[in-house]
């Protein structure tokens, strides 16, 4: 069954949790975890968020936010996107 769409508003805050396909690991080494900081300043500066804390762990991570302008989903679907391809393109 489908989660419930997060309600939205601005200066919601949340506690976000992606996890890896069939809990498989996302991290493989340190410039993995790196990559994925990056990732998180580089949207952060196109698409505004305060980021208060995170977490992350080999096979998921944590992400506690808070929006201003920009709609969660569309935050975490940029910063998901472009460490997936990353990710995909490193391990060919």
């Amino acid at each position: 069954m489908p989660r419930k769409h997060r309600i939205w508003y601005p200066g919601a805050v949340y506690h976000i949790m992606c996890r890896g396909n069939h809990r498989h690991d996302i991290f493989r080494d340190e410039e993995d975890r790196q990559f994925y900081l990056t990732t998180l300043r580089r949207v952060q500066k196109q698409n505004p968020f305060y980021l208060y804390s995170y977490c992350l762990m080999t096979n998921h991570v944590h992400l506690q936010m808070e929006t201003l302008d920009i709609p969660i989903n569309q935050i975490m679907q940029r910063i998901n996107m472009l460490y997936s391809i990353y990710f995909n393109q490193t391990i060919l």
